[in-house]
């Protein structure tokens, strides 16, 4: 080799070592610009839920374009999910977690969505003037129970029953009543709510989680409605809220939103009020793994978090503005760190997983 041959080879070496240099970093910036604007849409399997780290920043990103009333999940398979769709498809579903989404029941508006916690085959939708249709498939198929369970009302509420799934409760945006099935929806009954039988909104039904008798109903305006056997009968309580969660392995502990969140360690006999961030949030979710871990939400405010039962809140993906509110919302029962908020379908994902993959390009 002589010494120009020699000299061209180490400016040929020298050369490509720069361009690694920059490009490099040039790589690596471009991929987490093309994360962050979600370009890709993570598929895989959530991992077992681990401890919420405060220091991470969420952020989310968007799954499907859909809007949404109201979210669902498989208690046992959490990559099935349900979105009821506020234009029509009625409905829109996935089986991956999000990664992919198919369309169902055109020419409806999903009001409600609820899923049997025992036999999770079965998908509840309640649609435009008060419609209910039924799933055995996950979603796949779907077939109308009911041409008319609310007298042409829209449904506000639909829940079934944890340890009775046969056992289905509904309730519409302006009528007195709370509407009751034993039947996986097949008939319905009419429950009047008393003393004041005006027109009125259940914003949410609810079991206790060791009594299973005692339900609630919450009624916007008038309070709490409390149930000791099965939703045949109700008693108002003068508790004024329009969202409430229970933890499951300490029922003393509820929390309840009434534009301003409260707690309680008593069971709901006594309430502490809680600060918030800003005035007047919609709903309160509670980790269903952890009780300390609280959400709240609104259709004018993004998500946010506590993770000491209230005491201090921050709230979610503030890093970028461009972060959706809150209309609707849901946590994984599995993942629980994973969570689904609307209008559209966004679900949180945190920088500190920002190289896992495999991913899907959209």
């Amino acid at each position: 080799m002589n010494k120009q041959t020699s000299t061209y080879s180490k400016s040929t070496k020298s050369l490509i070592f720069i361009m690694l240099l920059v490009a490099i970093p040039i790589s690596i910036l471009t991929f987490t610009f093309l994360f962050l604007n979600e370009t890709y849409v993570q598929a895989e399997e959530p991992n077992s839920t681990a401890q919420i780290d405060p220091n991470v920043i969420v952020y989310w990103k968007e799954l499907s374009n859909f809007q949404t009333n109201d979210f669902a999940i498989d208690p046992i398979n959490s990559a099935n999910i349900y979105a009821a769709s506020d234009l029509p498809p009625g409905i829109v579903l996935s089986h991956d977690y999000g990664a992919t989404w198919t369309a169902k029941l055109d020419g409806f508006n999903g009001d409600v969505v609820a899923v049997d916690p025992m036999s999770p085959n079965y998908v509840y939708l309640g649609v435009s003037a008060g419609i209910m249709f039924r799933s055995a498939d996950f979603g796949d198929n779907w077939e109308r129970i009911d041409d008319d369970i609310a007298d042409g009302e829209y449904l506000s509420e639909l829940y079934v029953h944890p340890i009775t799934p046969t056992l289905l409760f509904a309730g519409a945006y302006t009528s007195p009543e709370i509407y009751r099935s034993d039947d996986r929806g097949e008939t319905w009954s009419k429950i009047l709510l008393m003393p004041n039988p005006i027109n009125r909104t259940v914003m949410q039904i609810l079991s206790h989680p060791t009594i299973p008798n005692k339900m609630y109903a919450l009624v916007k305006y008038e309070g709490i409605f409390v149930s000791e056997d099965a939703g045949l009968t109700w008693i108002n309580t003068g508790v004024f809220a329009d969202s409430m969660a229970i933890d499951s392995s300490n029922p003393s502990i509820m929390y309840r939103s009434n534009c301003t969140p409260y707690r309680s360690i008593d069971g709901g006999m006594t309430w502490s009020e809680l600060n918030s961030l800003q005035p007047c949030y919609d709903e309160i979710h509670i980790d269903p793994q952890d009780s300390n871990i609280v959400y709240l939400t609104s259709q004018y405010r993004r998500v946010t978090r506590s993770l000491d039962a209230g005491q201090t809140w921050q709230t979610l993906g503030e890093e970028f503005l461009s972060g959706p509110y809150s209309s609707s919302f849901a946590i994984d029962p599995v993942e629980t760190s994973r969570l689904y908020v609307g209008p559209g379908v966004y679900v949180s994902t945190y920088l500190d997983k920002l190289i896992h993959l495999p991913a899907i390009m959209r």
